[in-house]
């Protein structure tokens, strides 16, 4: 394989599913926080007229992943790999089996990066997880959109983070200073494991008009109050709502 002779898209998809494999790992390790993942780096940096080799930059809080992942790679034991830096690896190998590549990681011995191949012959086995997929609507911070294939990173509630692929059109409106860290609804289908009900992908329809930023919940509440009559009789409106947020005095 030559990289003058790979198509622009195959290049991308490659790149995609590499930044994805060191970064889920690095992130699952502790390595990196979500909200620090935009200083974060894994930059293709050189790729030289008729050689084979592609030059990768990272940051040194990646590194362990890029550690981790030679390792598995190596032994042929994926055990240690999260979930989705796996799936990430294994689409790399279908890839590189339909393209008849041979995906060579270099050794490193300061870094920790053992020699490991990834090709046909030295595939990288899928997960193997029970799945289900359906329509749903999340909420949480955005953190972070953009890259080659459009993505967001969303801090869920629970303060796990989840990459959503989106549209161009819908990266665009995401970008806005209205949008980025701050909290959002997206409508869209989602891939969970059925063992922990954990969403492995998440695929945009659409961006909902939810944006609790913009919205008093007190004024919300006193306008139900007030269509409900006298059920709310007796009521006090921001107290109630202080205790929803768990800040009520006692």
């Amino acid at each position: 394989m030559s990289p003058e002779a790979v198509r622009a898209s195959d290049l991308a998809d490659f790149l995609v599913h590499f930044e994805k494999a060191i970064l889920e790992t690095a992130l699952s390790k502790k390595e990196i926080q979500p909200e620090a993942i935009e200083d974060a780096t894994v930059s293709l940096i050189a790729i030289e007229s008729g050689s084979e080799a592609l030059t990768f930059a990272l940051t040194g809080e990646v590194f362990p992943g890029a550690s981790l992942i030679s390792r598995a790679v190596a032994e042929h034991d994926f055990s240690d790999v999260p979930l989705k830096a796996h799936q990430a690896l294994h689409e790399i190998s279908n890839q590189a089996a339909r393209k008849d590549w041979v995906v060579e990681f270099v050794a490193d011995p300061s870094r920790e990066i053992r020699e490991a191949v990834i090709s046909e012959e030295d595939p990288v086995p899928p997960p193997k997880i029970v799945t289900a997929q359906g329509d749903t609507t999340i909420y949480g911070r955005l953190i972070r959109v953009g890259g080659v294939r459009p993505r967001a990173m969303v801090m869920m509630p629970d303060e796990s983070y989840l990459f959503v692929d989106l549209s161009e059109s819908m990266a665009v409106e995401l970008a806005s200073k209205e949008r980025l860290y701050k909290d959002v609804g997206i409508e869209g289908t989602a891939k969970w494991r059925v063992d922990t009900w954990e969403i492995l992908e998440f695929k945009a329809k659409r961006i909902t008009a939810y944006q609790p930023h913009k919205t008093n919940l007190v004024k919300t509440f006193e306008a139900l109050a007030e269509a409900a009559g006298d059920r709310w009789e007796g009521v006090d409106v921001e107290r109630f709502v202080a205790e929803l947020r768990g800040r009520a005095k006692p």
